[in-house]
């Protein structure tokens, strides 16, 4: 390659970068200096706040806590849907295929395998050992049955 080609990384875009970072240090520097937060009042050790919600990122395990046990809302859902991501993108990659890909369907068909792999652990008599790769071995082979399923039964034309 000629040296027309290609861009240089340093110094050049790394001087960019660094004149950018200056700027925008300080426009909040300045920002902050004229505008105040909305800050509440000092904290009182005496004095615990009783708030009637939870804060934003905890609004969906509240939700759930309403109607379903804590051990359920709190550890069972949030496991089977890392367990989902993770069973359901390793079948991608041992399968492959034409079946859809993406974070959703892959949750999709992760969760649906981790209970399909279940249901086959038990009517061959195992059970689940303790530990998390237990359990993903397990949802990765029910992920793998269902991605083998859904290659069957999705049409032809699909690319």
């Amino acid at each position: 390659r000629e040296q027309g080609d290609r861009i240089n990384v340093f110094p050049h875009l790394l001087i960019e970068e660094f004149v950018s970072l200056l700027i925008v240090s300080v426009a909040l520097i300045v920002f902050s200096t004229f505008v105040n937060a909305p800050l509440r009042e000092l904290a009182n050790p005496n004095l615990t706040p009783n708030p009637s919600k939870a804060p934003w990122y905890f609004l969906g395990l509240q939700e759930l806590l309403r109607y379903y046990h804590p051990q359920v809302a709190g550890v069972t859902i949030p496991q089977w849907i890392i367990l989902g991501f993770i069973a359901g993108a390793l079948s991608g990659m041992v399968v492959g295929g034409r079946t859809a890909r993406g974070c959703l369907p892959n949750i999709v068909v992760g969760v649906l395998g981790a209970i399909v792999g279940g249901w086959i652990a038990t009517q061959l008599g195992f059970e689940r050992g303790p530990g998390f790769i237990a359990a993903v071995v397990v949802a990765l082979i029910g992920a793998i049955v269902v991605r083998v399923l859904l290659e069957v039964i999705s049409p032809n034309d699909r690319a």
